[in-house]
């Protein structure tokens, strides 16, 4: 690195000016952190407090397969922008439906199917 500061180095720094103590983040995540943007990165701290730290478990290291880390990450953001709530809220609407379901709770109880009438259209 240009400015002498080791890759340990800079993501310590990164982590610093985000106000983000990684203590208790896989290391995993942790080693590849220069490969993410600060937005990746409060992404990825956000997924974590949400419990999803399975995702980054078998992380490579760094410089290997970096390309689909960094893929993964644009993925995620792109959901996280595009689903009403952020991947926070679809996290959250993903464990209430799997407790229902479990449950034995169907969110159709009191519904009854029912076939729309056809209306045959004719064309002059």
């Amino acid at each position: 690195m240009a400015s002498g500061l080791t890759t340990a180095d800079s993501t310590a720094k990164l982590l610093s000016d985000l106000k983000i103590d990684a203590g208790d983040w896989p290391p995993s995540l942790v080693k590849n952190l220069h490969l993410l943007s600060p937005d990746q990165i409060q992404l990825g701290k956000m997924l974590l407090e949400m419990g999803q730290s399975h995702l980054f478990q078998h992380w490579a290291e760094p410089g290997v397969d970096d390309d689909q880390k960094k893929a993964f990450f644009i993925q995620l953001s792109k959901l996280n922008s595009s689903y009403p709530g952020g991947l926070a809220s679809y996290i959250k609407t993903a464990r209430e439906l799997l407790a229902d379901s479990k449950a034995g709770k169907n969110p159709y109880d009191g519904f009854t199917p029912s076939v729309m009438k056809l209306l045959s259209l004719e064309f002059f």
